[in-house]
């Protein structure tokens, strides 16, 4: 049986396409996916990492979705992930940043693994977005995204963002 997945997201709207899209991916592969912390085996914390706040609002969850599960598999992604550029912070077992959401399929086989028993995952090298010849992203316009009770808009992706390296933006940088 495949392990269940918690996916908490943190950060702007981009974030949260981001998020509802590999949420859905995981699902269509056959994860089953929860919001009860303490019942799951993985963790996917999807981060922002635009300002101080935001990183260090990252590095609390980490911390309390460690304590609130333990023993379970913790993989950060997004754009604290991209800035933390492959160290993993205290409590996180895996870590991709915004070039790799493609490889997180992959890296929940590895948790599945090392969740069953099967020995211990080497956590992925995060690769700078900017060598990536296609968008950051993980969206797929293809496969619909989920929607929560109530829930009546959905964020509709435009833009990766710009590519100018202004000295006040760290954005190009993340992403």
């Amino acid at each position: 049986d495949p392990p269940i997945i918690s996916l908490v997201n943190l950060g702007c709207a981009k974030n949260l396409v981001e998020a509802e899209s590999m949420s859905s991916r995981l699902a269509r592969m056959g994860w089953e996916l929860t919001a009860d912390i303490p019942a799951a085996s993985v963790l996917v914390v999807h981060t922002c990492g635009f300002l101080e706040v935001a990183r260090l609002e990252a590095l609390r969850t980490i911390a309390d979705l460690r304590r609130a599960s333990p023993r379970a598999f913790l993989v950060m992604t997004g754009c604290f992930a991209q800035y933390v550029a492959g160290k993993n912070p205290a409590g996180v077992d895996a870590v991709l940043g915004t070039g790799e959401f493609d490889r997180l399929p992959e890296v929940m086989e590895a948790a599945a693994r090392r969740v069953s028993g099967g020995g211990k995952i080497v956590s992925p090298s995060v690769k700078s977005s900017a060598t990536r010849s296609g968008p950051a992203g993980y969206h797929d316009a293809s496969l619909p995204r989920p929607l929560t009770a109530g829930q009546m808009s959905s964020y509709l992706r435009l833009s990766e963002g710009c590519n100018h390296r202004c000295t006040f933006c760290i954005i190009p940088q993340l992403r």
